[in-house]
């Protein structure tokens, strides 16, 4: 997968992908365009993945935030326009770095005992 440095460079690298048109099907407007995460920004370990990212126009755009992304619609719109193997792909980076980070919060909460006797900490 291709990490950008910012995230202008993440949009323009989506764009070039896309050719600088709406990736929706037979839609191919040049009105409105940009950059949509498709696991969105918040997720940050994914945000600068260029592969997580779809060109849109601003209607489409916008039709991406008004169903939401937990929806049937949003992933079968998802799924249209860049494949069952790139989201796949997608979905196993997003689902091993996050049980990753909750695997590791899980050895270190075992590791310390935040119960001793009168609030003390027991690193033993």
């Amino acid at each position: 997968m291709m990490v950008c440095d910012t995230i202008e460079q993440w949009s323009d690298r989506v764009a070039r992908i896309y050719g600088y048109r709406c990736a929706w099907p037979k839609c191919r407007s040049h009105f409105g365009l940009g950059a949509h995460h498709i696991y969105y920004r918040r997720y940050k370990v994914l945000w600068l993945v260029v592969e997580n990212g779809v060109y849109l126009c601003a209607r489409h755009h916008g039709l991406f935030h008004t169903i939401g992304s937990k929806s049937d619609r949003y992933r079968v719109a998802i799924r249209a326009i860049i494949g069952e193997r790139r989201l796949a792909i997608l979905a196993s980076t997003f689902d091993e770095a996050y049980h990753h980070k909750d695997r590791k919060a899980e050895s270190r909460s075992s590791e310390i005992d935040l119960g001793g006797p009168n609030g003390s900490y027991n690193l033993d």
